[in-house]
């Protein structure tokens, strides 16, 4: 990671991730990216899959709820809520 990792951790505030867990697609990273924000200034939120009715396929077994995917990160650590504020969207 080099050069990008000092960047990461010069910064004052924290640099947010959205990463939307899809089963069998990129769900085997859930932890990985976790992992990443014991070492580094980096808040990970993960968000269900939705599909939208854009005519693309998708089938139930695609999605993971946020119960399944907080299961997994149990895994790695203890989960640490962060305070919700006003622009964060809908909860």
């Amino acid at each position: 990671m080099g050069r990008n990792r000092r960047n990461v951790e010069s910064r004052t505030l924290p640099i947010k991730i959205n990463m939307v867990a899809i089963q069998g697609l990129n769900d085997d990273e859930i932890e990985s990216f976790a992992r990443l924000t014991l070492h580094l200034p980096l808040i990970v939120r993960y968000i269900e899959y939705m599909p939208s009715g854009n005519g693309e396929e998708w089938k139930q077994s695609d999605i993971m709820t946020i119960p399944q995917i907080m299961n997994r990160l149990e895994k790695v650590g203890k989960l640490i809520p962060i305070s919700s504020d006003r622009w964060d969207g809908p909860r």
